[in-house]
């Protein structure tokens, strides 16, 4: 479903429009003045031509959109949390020009999985809000959104704060709006949704045996391959996080907590791009160049890295 941009007008009826535009705007403005300050990056994705970062930032109990343009010193607004709506993990589709993301009700756990034009206009709502939606990534062909949804949110122990558990994956076709059930696995938490040839990759929560799965693209119901641990210097894969693939360099990058790691496309070879002493969050690989953009855990800034470990730079959008 590509969603339609509004027909051309004559210049009086453009002017209104205009004006229009002007006040939504100041509205939108004076709504984000009137939130608390963001505190936390969330979910984030790159454009296809590297020039865009979209994500989403925590500012209080709510969650707004935002884009980063590259050289810019400032985010804009995308979509601001409002009418009882926050918005999370923005991703893009494979031609850049919309992103799928999840809009949830403030104060509940239902969420949706929207579409929207990559500026922030005509949002669409792709399933009802009934489920617990957690994250979203398009389909290689553009043609679905995969998103993860969990059967109930709640603490499964005294110790442990509530979460999406009982969890599976998604699709949705972007055209009918037409679901399938990709998996069921039921599992205690999935997350990290990875786009690949031919494969769809995520982090599975399963006791004894947690890490990364897989599962072919397209198939109705596709066996889940669970991805050994690849030889690295910290063998294991429980310690296996959030996975990116670089279509530039046709290699995994994936986060392990205070690490990131690239490896083949056979997961058999990994080697160590990056360490820090603060527990990174989530990764993403540039599309243009060899080079990863990743943000650490309730950090409010972005950092690029080359594909041999070396910063390049620190991009602070606030």
């Amino acid at each position: 479903m590509r969603l339609p941009y509004p027909s051309s007008i004559r210049s009086p009826m453009l002017r209104c429009r205009r004006h229009a535009t002007l006040l939504l705007i100041g509205l939108f403005t004076i709504n984000l003045a009137a939130q608390p300050p963001p505190t936390e990056l969330g979910g984030f994705d790159l454009s296809p031509d590297d020039a865009t970062i979209v994500f989403s930032c925590q500012s209080g109990s709510s969650s707004s959109l935002y884009r980063s343009v590259r050289g810019s010193s400032h985010a804009e607004p995308l979509l601001a949390a409002a009418e009882g709506y926050s918005y999370y993990n923005p991703a893009f589709s494979p031609d850049g020009r919309q992103i799928a993301f999840v809009r949830a009700r403030t104060g509940t756990t239902h969420a949706q999985v929207c579409l929207a034009y990559a500026d922030g206009h005509s949002v669409a709502p792709l399933t009802g809000d009934s489920q617990i939606v957690t994250e979203v990534a398009f389909a290689s062909s553009g043609d679905e959104v995969l998103f993860v949804a969990a059967r109930e949110f709640a603490a499964y122990s005294p110790l442990a704060h509530a979460a999406a558990h009982g969890c599976d994956l998604y699709a949705v076709s972007v055209r009918t709006k037409q679901m399938r059930r990709l998996t069921t696995l039921d599992a205690y938490g999935l997350s990290g949704l990875c786009v690949a040839p031919g494969r769809i990759y995520f982090r599975e929560e399963a006791e004894p045996d947690s890490g990364l799965a897989g599962i072919a693209a397209g198939a109705d119901h596709p066996a889940v391959e669970r991805i050994p641990a690849p030889r690295s210097p910290r063998p294991g894969r429980q310690f296996m996080y959030r996975a990116t693939w670089s279509s530039r360099r046709r290699e995994f990058v994936f986060v392990m907590p205070y690490e990131i790691y690239a490896t083949d496309a056979d997961w058999i070879q990994a080697r160590r791009l990056f360490r820090s002493d603060s527990q990174i969050h989530l990764v993403r690989c540039f599309h243009q160049k060899d080079a990863i953009l990743f943000s650490y855990q309730g950090s409010m800034s972005f950092h690029v890295a080359t594909f041999d470990g070396s910063p390049l730079e620190k991009i602070t959008p606030f």
